[in-house]
Order: C-alpha cells, then structure tokens, then sequence
C-alpha cells in the first residue's frame, strides 16, 4: 500500500500527464483502496475521445474506469469525465498509464504536424471491390433512378 506522500505525488504526476494532453484539465483527485482518481473537464472531446480509444486498444496490466460523471448545478445537468486506476503496484501502473498517454499524445501531434505539413488532410480512400454488398440476391432491391 502506497503512503499518503507517495500517492500525492502520484496523483501530481498523473495530473501533469492528463494535463499535457491539450485537451482536458483536472477538477480534483483522490485514492481510495489503492487506487488514483480523477475528476477532468475535458475541453476538446474528439481529442478526448481519440486519445481515450488508442488509451483502451493498448492497455494492460491494472484496472481502469474511465466514464462521466453527471451533478446537478444550479438546476442544470453537468458532468465531468472520471478516471480511475488501480493495480497491485501502483507506482508501476501510473508510470505505465502516463507513458502510454504521452506515447499517444506523441503519435497524434506527429500525425497532425504530417498533415500540416501537406498530407491529405487526414483523409484516407480505399478502393472497394466491384461487387460490394450488391450480388444477385440484393439486386431487387436496388432500383433506377429516372
């Protein structure tokens, strides 16, 4: 089990981390039971949200939820994005988790400065077969246009 000073400064470093990923900032943090959570305003979503899928497709080794949490202020409905990690050494899982995080920061600003830099504006094309989903079986359905 961490001490109090160890995970305060796990918690500092975590939140740099998140930090540094331009697109969120940390409310607030916490452990409990040997974990670290976090309580973020996410700034730039489809950021968010690109960097929490490679985040997914990669990890391994520790436990994580990652969801939304919803409050209600001043009659409004608001809500914040939690992040949770645990592992049975969690100075091991935050080193972990905050390199897998800046590796995927590190690839999205490389991939961004290629496009910038005359790429294809991230778009991709892809040949399709020529009988794509439209065998003799589907043709009835299929009608002319006049």
């Amino acid at each position: 089990m961490a001490t109090k000073k160890t995970l305060e400064k796990l918690q500092l470093e975590m939140k740099d981390t998140l930090e540094s990923l331009d697109c969120m900032e940390v409310v607030s943090t916490s452990s409990r039971n040997g974990d670290v959570r976090f309580l973020t305003r996410v700034t730039n979503e489809e950021r968010w949200l690109t960097i929490l899928s490679e985040f997914l497709a990669r990890e391994s080794g520790w436990y994580s939820f990652i969801g939304k949490k919803y409050f209600s202020r001043q009659g409004s409905l608001v809500f914040g994005w939690v992040l949770i990690f645990e592992s049975e050494n969690l100075s091991t899982t935050v080193t972990d988790v905050r390199a897998l995080f800046r590796a995927i920061h590190d690839e999205l600003s490389s991939k961004k400065a290629t496009t910038a830099e005359g790429g294809a504006g991230g778009m991709i094309e892809i040949s399709l077969p020529f009988n794509s989903g439209y065998e003799d079986s589907l043709q009835s359905r299929v009608k002319n246009v006049n």
